[in-house]
């Protein structure tokens, strides 16, 4: 008696970016054609996303792409990138003051540069703990904002303001630079820092 045999399964995935505006894609490093949709099927595992628009600094995403399943991204490089126009130096590339001199927070900030915000919260996480113990508040803040911007990259919402509160808690003087990140972080961030300013 023959058993049946199993489907194959895939090794394959699809990604599916939309963004607004149109923009150009590289991935893995390879252009991808500029659309305001790419849908692409990949291997599965982990991938490198550029989206590029002379309006934009790269806007860089690390994604997982599981067999057989769709990864949707949807963009508004309005809100989810940083205009050239309003910074001078690519996101993350330079911390804000008063953060601190240490090795895991330049590779956490490294991490986010290239998009890849989850490793970049497992990174500062431990960063933000060590400087907690330490007594070192000004610093401490500086990671919490990072871990806030990784967190809301995620699409992690709540976590997000949860690092935003904590790092105006630590430094009430707290603001984030001119330019210097999306307009989706500086509108949560600033909602957080009004409801902040309003509790007696």
């Amino acid at each position: 008696m023959t058993s049946p045999t199993a489907a194959p399964t895939p090794t394959t995935g699809r990604i599916e970016v939309e963004t607004t505006p149109p923009a150009a894609l590289e991935l893995d490093g390879r252009p991808q054609g500029t659309a305001s949709l790419h849908a692409l099927d990949v291997p599965s595992g982990r991938h490198s996303l550029v989206l590029v628009h002379p309006d934009y600094w790269p806007h860089k995403r690390r994604v997982r792409v599981e067999r057989g399943q769709d990864t949707r991204l949807k963009i508004d490089l309005e809100d989810d990138a940083v205009p050239r126009s309003r910074a001078r130096e690519a996101p993350f590339t330079t911390p804000i003051g008063d953060s601190p001199s240490d090795q895991y927070f330049d590779r956490g900030l490294r991490q986010m540069a290239e998009g890849d915000f989850q490793e970049a919260v497992l990174t500062l996480g431990p960063v933000a703990l060590r400087l907690q113990q330490a007594g070192k508040e000004k610093e401490q803040s500086r990671v919490e904002l990072y871990l806030g911007v990784a967190f809301l990259e995620m699409s992690r919402f709540d976590l997000a303001r949860e690092r935003f509160e904590r790092a105006l808690a630590l430094d009430g003087s707290l603001r984030l630079p001119a330019g210097g990140f999306s307009a989706r972080a500086a509108s949560l961030f600033g909602e957080v820092r009004a409801a902040a300013r309003a509790r007696p």
